[in-house]
């Protein structure tokens, strides 16, 4: 029997995919779960059409990340955070921190899956990150302060 997939289902299929299941698992699992439905034509070019947005749209995201990275290329951000007089942070620079320094800074959004940061940062000074999207690269330069003192 032909589904329409609704839900990712392990060692099935994919959601909005086709694929063709035997009739009791249909039935018995799939259908009363609401994780698939019967394939009719109707639902399958819905499918389809579903299918070429969610690709156009993921196009379009990546060429706007690519776009962001190519502006990001050899720029600087500043993040002031509390050091030792050593020169050691109290708490060390993350990902998250840094996407949110160059949406603020730069007003531009990428993802946290584009920030290569191989260990947290744990130093005042200058660090070069790397941005990588698809196969466009960027290197970014976190500049990390001493906050002043309250």
């Amino acid at each position: 029997m032909k589904v329409l997939m609704l839900k990712d289902v392990r060692k099935v299929g994919a959601k909005n995919s086709i694929v063709d299941v035997s009739d009791g698992y249909a039935i018995n699992f799939l259908l009363p779960n609401k994780m698939a439905e019967i394939a009719t034509s109707e639902k399958l070019e819905r499918a389809l059409a579903e299918q070429a947005t969610h690709k156009n749209e993921k196009d379009s995201e990546r060429a706007r990340l690519v776009d962001d990275l190519n502006s990001l290329n050899g720029a600087t951000i500043e993040i002031q955070a509390r050091v030792t007089p050593k020169g050691s942070l109290f708490k060390s620079i993350t990902v998250r921190e840094i996407v949110d320094a160059v949406k603020t800074q730069k007003k531009i959004t990428i993802p946290e899956s584009a920030v290569a940061l191989p260990q947290p940062i744990k130093l005042s000074g200058n660090h070069v990150i790397e941005l990588h999207g698809g196969n466009k690269r960027a290197a970014l330069t976190i500049s990390v302060s001493a906050s002043p003192t309250k």
